[in-house]
């Protein structure tokens, strides 16, 4: 192996040793073990599991040697290692299902008079979520906005400022919503 663009010199690996840089065979090695975990952590379902499995169960005899290959074939990770499958959901294993249900209305009207009942329906001091739709099955919003209905007909929103509910509609009717 030979890595070229720079001088090898005393100063070069002062810095070095200061910057905390391990030597480039050092680097090459630890990214080849996170390879190797991340492939061995992948869920059933990650379009590469099916070569993690086959590469570790054969780790010579393949042809071409790809960087999966030789991640596998670390000499840092025993043969009969067994590592956690990590699943890229961000809700917690324990939690049956906080994401609720998402309802999208079939008109702007329709809408509009449905929400009115649910908020009528609603007891003081419950809380609204308001998004941008973001929200998916894995129950992150990507914006929002959370309102609690309050005594004396107002809507104190989050963000602490108390909007009276009739110039609050009669501004969401000057937007055009």
């Amino acid at each position: 192996m030979a890595v070229t663009g720079g001088f090898c010199s005393a100063a070069g690996e002062a810095l070095e040793v200061e910057a905390g840089l391990l030597p480039i065979h050092l680097q090459l090695q630890n990214h080849l073990f996170r390879l190797a975990l991340c492939a061995l952590s992948a869920p059933p379902s990650h379009p590469l599991q099916v070569r993690t499995t086959a590469a570790r169960r054969r780790p010579g005899t393949a042809a071409h040697r790809s960087p999966l290959n030789l991640a596998l074939t670390n000499p840092l990770l025993p043969p009969d290692l067994v590592v956690e499958t990590i699943h890229p959901d961000p809700t917690p294993p324990w939690s049956p299902n906080p994401a609720p249900a998402v309802e999208v209305a079939q008109g702007k009207e329709i809408g509009t008079h449905e929400h009115e009942e649910t908020v009528r329906d609603l007891p003081l001091g419950s809380l609204l979520v308001y998004t941008d739709r973001s929200m998916g099955e894995s129950g992150v919003v990507g914006a929002g906005v959370a309102a609690k209905l309050w005594d004396g007909g107002k809507v104190v929103l989050a963000e602490k400022a108390e909007v009276e509910v009739e110039l609050w509609q009669r501004e969401r009717k000057g937007m055009g919503q």
